[in-house]
């Protein structure tokens, strides 16, 4: 049996992701970056060290593949660009794209075009596809933990805009399905979370969740961007969240977006956030 490339094996999806076929008896085969990243995946999981930036790198991982699990976590289109060349040179017969939400949104925002572009790189590859559009992933949540810890307060942006954020697990159940299983090739999935929150609704679960006083502080987009600027942030993804945010805030449900496309591809509903905070609990002590 052909090993199933992961990129971005060792995020969150990834972890999940490679837990699922390898309990499944699926050889996998993990792009890492480096040795470091790499001493961390599971021991039945064959590692190579590569990038999605230089394609010389990837053609030993992704020798004597047939599928590839891409995420792409850059802000242009050539780490896509380069897979897709490389694998077609290779004779991959199959890349499922973990792509996003706001490719379908209209208004298509700055992200969404960039996401559209990759996926367009895809399906005019000549290789069969199939494409994953999550919603906001619930371990974004994670980015809380510092003003949790230090003041007990959540600073957000969005104020009104409603969200049906999904947990990366169940994205990875969903793509390890579509990779083992027939039937989902030229097939479009918009995969999200079964309820529609406002951040401060997330915020009164976590804090009920946790049994814990945490405080809702509602803050300007402009303010969020300047502070995601002195934290790091690619200022890319810092011009394409503040555009998402702002347009939250103006119609509250532009990204206000339920499927049943996880319970369809899986036979199981979607975790719910305040399930998802009861299994992350330990992560805010």
């Amino acid at each position: 049996m052909s090993p199933i490339l992961i990129t971005g094996a060792t995020g969150h999806i990834g972890t999940h992701l490679i837990k699922q076929l390898t309990a499944k008896g699926y050889p996998v085969r993990a792009l890492v970056r480096s040795s470091e990243k790499a001493a961390g995946l599971p021991e039945e999981v064959e590692r190579i060290i590569g990038d999605l930036a230089h394609p010389a790198t990837l053609s030993a991982a992704i020798e004597g593949v047939d599928r590839v699990f891409l995420m792409d976590p850059s802000t242009g289109l050539d780490f896509t660009r380069n897979m897709v060349q490389v694998g077609r040179h290779a004779g991959v017969r199959l890349i499922v794209n973990l792509s996003s939400v706001t490719a379908g949104l209209d208004p298509m925002p700055i992200l969404g075009r960039l996401f559209f572009d990759r996926e367009a790189l895809i399906k005019d590859s000549g290789i069969a596809w199939t494409l994953l559009r999550p919603g906001q992933f619930m371990p974004n949540v994670l980015w809380w933990l510092s003003s949790i810890k230090a003041q007990g307060v959540v600073l957000d942006s969005i104020g009104p805009g409603r969200i049906a954020s999904i947990d990366s697990a169940d994205i990875a159940v969903v793509a390890a399905t579509v990779l083992t299983q027939e039937g989902h090739v030229g097939q479009t999935y918009t995969l999200t979370g079964g309820e529609l929150l406002i951040t401060k609704q997330q915020v009164e679960i976590l804090s009920r969740t946790l049994n814990r006083d945490i405080k809702y502080i509602e803050i300007t987009p402009q303010e969020a961007a300047q502070a995601a600027l002195a934290n790091g942030m690619d200022p890319t993804q810092v011009a394409a969240n503040r555009e998402n945010n702002e347009r939250l805030r103006v119609n509250p449900d532009w990204g206000a977006i339920i499927t049943d496309d996880v319970e369809r591809v899986t036979g199981h509903k979607p975790t719910s956030f305040e399930s998802w905070c009861r299994r992350n609990a330990t992560a805010f002590a």
